[in-house]
């Protein structure tokens, strides 16, 4: 049995039925991913054929609502206008029309977010894990999460107030923690992360009191 990706939510798997080393008979299955469902037919041929229309069936609300969709937001550049669209089924997308071809190139979004920002990085914006929009330039992207200087300036204070003690090492050779308890505000170095440098005894011992 082989089983072939398709490029939409169904796979088509080939069964063969071997007796004696002679194929007697020989299906194509066609498998459902997301309902969990099979469907049995005769021949790879009608397995396709069936996807081909069983995907264009799922579709045709999703591509008719992209007809109709909503123009949440829009810029007119010298060369072009950025639009941010929004569908009855739920996508998002973004439209850029060339102001002098009439070139028309939209793409496609499942959430908001990614929607957002795409439309974001056409324009030199960027989008915070806030959901704000900046510029470039001044996102910080030296974390999990892209940072607007907003939610930067947040989490260093939320650094400053948490609770640290410096703990001992476990292994020979390593240091035993002193037993100092202060804050982030305290400790002035981060640049390695956990454990930090223990202000205290110099020995990067230091780790977050956690409740």
């Amino acid at each position: 049995m082989t089983t072939d990706q398709t490029p939409s939510r169904y796979q088509v798997i080939d069964y063969k039925s071997v007796v004696d080393g002679k194929i007697e008979q020989r299906f194509a299955h066609i498998r459902d991913g997301i309902a969990d469902h099979t469907i049995t037919v005769t021949s790879e041929i009608d397995a396709r054929d069936l996807i081909a229309k069983l995907s264009a069936w799922l579709d045709a609300p999703r591509l008719a609502a992209r007809e109709t969709a909503d123009a949440v937001e829009w810029v007119t550049e010298v060369d072009e206008t950025v639009m941010l669209l929004h569908t009855s089924a739920g996508e998002w997308g973004v439209r850029c029309v060339d102001r002098g071809t009439g070139h028309v190139d939209t793409n496609w979004f499942t959430t908001e977010r990614d929607g957002r920002g795409h439309y974001a990085d056409l324009r030199g914006k960027a989008i915070c894990i806030c959901g704000a929009e900046v510029d470039e330039d001044e996102i910080d992207r030296s974390g999990d999460e892209p940072q607007c200087p907003k939610c930067v300036a947040a989490a260093v204070e939320a650094f400053k107030a948490t609770k640290f003690t410096c703990v001992p090492l476990d292994g020979p050779g390593y240091p035993g923690g002193c037993g100092w308890v202060g804050t982030g505000a305290d400790i002035t170095d981060t640049s390695d992360g956990e454990p930090f440098m223990c202000p205290a005894c110099d020995h990067l011992t230091v780790e977050e009191i956690r409740q």
